[in-house]
């Protein structure tokens, strides 16, 4: 069979769902496609499917959603590369390097940059191949809220990584036997500013705070070094229109002025386990950084969460720094440990995030350190 490739056409989303969802297992919708590549505040994202010469059937997609990047204060367009798929009967013959070696090419004309979040495997690969570089790794900092939230998380990591045998019984129990210590650290208290003022903000919201938050925006973008774009019309795109997860956004005030805000998340498909999204203040206002993470737990541990989680790049910069410093661990450094002690070779491979500098004004020296970048779950597709 003949395979050829051409950009989007309006229609075609009804065959990328489709072929989505057979690869996924997945039932996203025509409209949250719509969504995530027609509607955003760049416009329509920069997409191309590939298809049967015959038949005229799409066996294939690549996309790069545009997302404005700030890099210390100067603005570029990202292209975040999402939905990569090829049908099944395709797999493993190489043709799909050829069409995205050509996507790249086009690419080039609109985006400043490109980036894959949580690489791996195959498409790791083909983007290593293309010239995409690692940034760093990720860390996924957790506080569990109970003893039995211990218990649970100990038991998926131990038996995933280290089976249910013998091995896999000791570690269990020695890693249990760290559970007061560990209550007591993932309770611990940080400075907190009881002078600000907190509101739940809502999408009907938006309109009267949007000068002040743009302003707020404007103020701390070049001190949290490299990051999304944080307008009124990309929060209100990527949070309050996404029709896939349902946010909860706290914003915090100070005599009247904004001081920050955090968007936190209860995963549905996930039963217990709440998601900061991103967290955002003055880099300089540890108090206030503080006083919105611990307002973001109380409120997930209220509406059911028993674990919280806050991803992020792994690096020893301030965010990593500060959320640990109010009881958050790092759950991936656990299998690495286990391995270690049991005397085991580890069998996880772990996601990078990777990027690829298309226009020469982007630092070089610093886009590929993990410590310039101000990374949040803000990054991701937004999606269940």
């Amino acid at each position: 069979m003949k395979l050829a490739s051409r950009p989007f056409l309006q229609g075609d989303e009804h065959s990328i769902v489709n072929l989505y969802n057979r690869i996924t297992g997945r039932n996203r919708t025509v409209t949250q496609h719509r969504w995530e590549w027609l509607s955003t505040p760049e416009g329509a994202g920069s997409s191309w499917v590939i298809y049967e010469v015959d038949s005229g059937e799409i066996v294939g997609h690549h996309g790069l959603i545009p997302i404005r990047i700030s890099c210390f204060g100067k603005g570029f367009l990202g292209g975040k590369t999402e939905n990569t798929l090829l049908h099944p009967k395709f797999t493993g013959t190489g043709i799909y390097f050829l069409h995205e070696r050509r996507f790249l090419q086009e690419a080039q004309q609109r985006f400043d940059l490109l980036f894959t979040n949580l690489s791996i495997g195959t498409p790791s690969k083909i983007r290593r191949k293309l010239g995409y570089h690692p940034v760093g790794g990720y860390v996924n900092y957790l506080k569990i809220l109970n003893h039995s939230a211990f218990d649970r998380i100990v038991d998926a990591v131990v038996e995933k990584h280290m089976g249910t045998g013998k091995v896999g019984k000791i570690s269990r129990r020695f890693l249990r036997g760290f559970k007061r210590a560990s209550m007591a650290f993932f309770r611990k208290r940080t400075h907190i500013n009881e002078r600000l003022e907190l509101e739940i903000l809502a999408a009907a919201d938006l309109p009267r705070y949007a000068a002040a938050l743009d302003a707020f925006w404007e103020q701390v973008k070049d001190r949290l070094g490299i990051t999304v774009e944080r307008t009124t019309r990309y929060l209100q795109w990527r949070l309050f229109e996404n029709p896939n997860v349902d946010y909860d956004f706290l914003m915090a005030t100070d005599n009247g002025e904004i001081a920050g805000y955090v968007v936190a998340q209860l995963r549905k498909n996930e039963p217990g386990v709440g998601v900061i999204t991103d967290l955002v203040c003055d880099p300089d206002n540890r108090s206030c950084f503080n006083t919105l993470l611990n307002k973001a737990v109380k409120r997930l541990e209220h509406a059911g969460a028993d674990i919280v989680r806050f991803p992020t790049l792994e690096s020893n910069n301030f965010l990593n720094r500060w959320v640990t410093s109010n009881g958050f661990v790092a759950l991936n450094r656990l299998p690495s440990f286990l391995h270690r002690t049991a005397k085991a070779p580890p069998d996880v491979i772990e996601p990078v995030l990777l990027v690829k500098t298309i226009n020469s004004a982007v630092d070089q020296t610093r886009v590929f350190d993990p410590r310039c970048w101000y990374y949040t779950d803000l990054f991701t597709e937004g999606i269940l």
